[in-house]
């Protein structure tokens, strides 16, 4: 049995408000009655993977997953189906995100067409059509079960975007940046992203920690390469702020404070970041 990690379970399940009303959850058909099915099949993998689909003509689809511990699992789950030149991709909404959770890819030459299933918070499956649980896919059926499992609200629930998870996974990533930087510097950093500097399209589209941790990994490779760099930290830094709205990638310290400004526009962080706090404990 696959296990999701326990970050995003806490992810799926957090019971905090949203920032805004969450999307309904979306159907392959607005009015309620089953579209054309064009065809409906099945895939499997390891360790009882099982993945049945049904295509409708109209693009979109149902999709529902067993054998997997994860909040997904045995939901029917309205998808996307398109092609992005040779793939087949089959994408649904997912914490506030548009995720990709089927792949078909390849072509029909030596190498053949393959299958691969995403579940949020497990690494890629592999998966092979299956004649056996073909035979047994029920459109009907699975339809019937997404309607009830969509009126009941536990698929909006997982398309539901969590800001106070999300931002809870980011700090984490934030602190562990931070205590790597604190041992090679031989100081006690502590870091944290002023949020209100974050819009919630931002968190949903970036990895935020990074644009964050960049800093903090150019103060550890500075302390690596520099003993003045060492001593500035030590003498000079308690802690790093990360303002991630209108910054052009600049650094500043007072009172212990050290803050890194930058946006989500910027390209070559670690770059920009280094030459940043070189500026800082080797002012020219």
């Amino acid at each position: 049995m696959r296990t999701i990690s326990v970050r995003l379970l806490m992810f799926v399940l957090w019971c905090g408000c949203a920032s805004a009303p969450p999307p309904a959850a979306s159907s392959p058909s607005a009015g309620g009655a089953m579209p054309p099915v064009s065809k409906s099949y099945a895939l499997t993998g390891n360790d009882g993977v099982v993945v049945e689909v049904v295509d409708f003509q109209n693009g979109e689809a149902l999709l529902r997953v067993t054998g997997v511990d994860s909040p997904l699992k045995d939901k029917v789950l309205s998808q996307h189906r398109g092609r992005e030149g040779q793939d087949l991709r089959y994408t649904m909404q997912w914490g506030g995100r548009d995720r990709l959770m089927l792949l078909q890819s390849g072509s029909e030459g030596w190498i053949g067409k393959y299958w691969q299933l995403y579940v949020p918070g497990l690494e890629a499956i592999p998966v092979t059509y299956s004649d056996a649980h073909s035979s047994k896919v029920d459109a009907e059926k699975l339809f019937a079960a997404h309607e009830k499992q969509r009126q009941s609200g536990e698929l909006e629930e997982l398309q539901r975007f969590h800001q106070s998870a999300e931002r809870g996974v980011e700090d984490e990533a934030v602190a562990n940046a931070a205590a790597a930087a604190s041992s090679e510097c031989g100081a006690s950093l502590t870091a944290a992203i002023v949020w209100e500097t974050v819009s919630d399209q931002a968190l949903r589209e970036h990895s935020v920690a990074d644009w964050c941790a960049c800093a903090l990994r150019a103060i550890r490779s500075a302390c690596f390469a520099s003993p003045e760099a060492k001593t500035f930290v030590q003498n000079q830094v308690r802690s790093v702020s990360c303002r991630l709205n209108a910054g052009a990638g600049e650094m500043s310290v007072d009172a212990g404070r050290l803050t890194w400004s930058a946006s989500f526009a910027l390209s070559d962080l670690d770059n920009l970041a280094g030459k940043a706090f070189s500026r800082l404990y080797l002012p020219q």
